[in-house]
């Protein structure tokens, strides 16, 4: 009974976070025949405040050759999540080593959280070529997508402990209150995926607390009946 009822909570697990998988990043797509096509790191998802190195690499459509800093010159754009350019048409440096052009963008320019897109234009002077994408910003540089399997680990883990007590099944027990311990210790250094604030830390603290007295007063209960 013991090893079903854990059995099935952790198949619970494992296709909860088969369903949150965070969804790809949709990347701009030249639709001409002659001119550049670029190609670019798609990120979905950056954490707030944090610098943002955006890099690319641009291909000549016809022949499928790779374009250099000789050839062609590239700009970006930046939009808040409120539609605002935040950047406008600032010149890309060309990277030697990486053999690309990149941008770098403070963490001052994503203080707020939310969805951001950003465009790249590169052009010589017979042709060009463009793209865009749009991502996010969190507190933590996680999905939200993932908080339903944040949740879902709290309550397995509260459920091992129910049901080790319900069924005075001690290990079990004191299983799930060294897990509540590990996830309230992550949940203090870490947030819970896109929130980090002075909640988390108080959920992060009761958990811990929750965690330890089931432990110890059952490690106790356990070390006493075996005397």
């Amino acid at each position: 009974m013991n090893n079903k009822f854990l059995t099935i909570l952790f198949l619970s697990l494992f296709f909860v976070s088969l369903v949150s998988a965070v969804k790809p990043t949709q990347q701009g797509a030249n639709v001409f025949l002659e001119g550049y096509d670029i190609e670019f790191t798609g990120i979905d998802i950056y954490e707030n405040g944090e610098n943002i190195y955006f890099t690319n690499h641009v291909f000549n459509i016809s022949n499928g050759l790779e374009l250099d800093v000789t050839e062609i010159n590239c700009t970006f754009d930046l939009y808040d999540n409120k539609g605002f350019h935040l950047l406008n048409e600032v010149q890309m440096e060309w990277d030697v080593e990486g053999n690309d052009f990149e941008y770098i963008v403070l963490g001052g320019n994503f203080t707020r959280n939310g969805a951001y897109c950003h465009m790249i234009h590169c052009n010589s002077s017979a042709f060009g070529g463009f793209e865009e994408s749009c991502f996010e910003v969190t507190p933590t540089g996680e999905s939200g997508n993932m908080l339903g399997l944040y949740i879902l680990l709290y309550a397995i883990l509260f459920g091992i402990v129910i049901f080790g007590v319900s069924a005075k099944s001690e290990w079990i027990a004191i299983i799930g209150g060294l897990g509540l311990i590990f996830l309230g210790i992550y949940t203090l250094n870490t947030g819970i995926i896109i929130f980090r604030n002075v909640a988390t830390e108080v959920i992060a603290w009761i958990t811990i607390a929750l965690g330890s007295i089931v432990s110890i007063v059952i490690g106790i209960t356990l070390i006493e009946d075996n005397l």
